[in-house]
């Protein structure tokens, strides 16, 4: 599933626009599986054992570290949207525990939006 994944994001990298989007998605998803973003060092770590054992001598340099550099920004990616939904979810618990009335989706959806709202104002 992981080589699946990876492969599709490399044919991807000529729509970058497209496929940020996709991982982000992708990262916001992986709260549900208890996701840490310190296991993507070891992905990438696995990453390049694999090649090296499965490549050889044929793996040169420049085409190990231009593995390390797309696995990098692949999952800087999906950090960046797992980070997103680990912030998400702290601000709707923060919401139901300041405001218990509040405890339906929408009004949490609601109360988050305004709060996302006050914030870009104030960027």
């Amino acid at each position: 599933k992981i080589v699946g994944a990876l492969g599709s994001a490399v044919a991807g990298l000529q729509n970058v626009n497209k496929l940020v989007p996709e991982l982000n998605a992708l990262g916001m998803r992986h709260i549900n599986y208890n996701m840490k973003e310190e296991y993507f060092a070891f992905g990438g770590q696995a990453l390049v054992l694999t090649l090296r054992d499965g490549l050889g001598e044929s793996l040169t340099s420049e085409v190990e570290q231009a593995w390390i550099s797309v696995y990098d920004f692949i999952s800087s990616s999906i950090i960046s949207g797992l980070r997103f939904a680990h912030e998400t979810k702290a601000l709707l618990q923060a919401n139901r525990t300041n405001d218990p009335q509040s405890a339906s989706p929408c009004s949490s959806a609601l109360s988050f939006s305004r709060r996302v709202s006050a914030a870009e104002e104030d960027a």
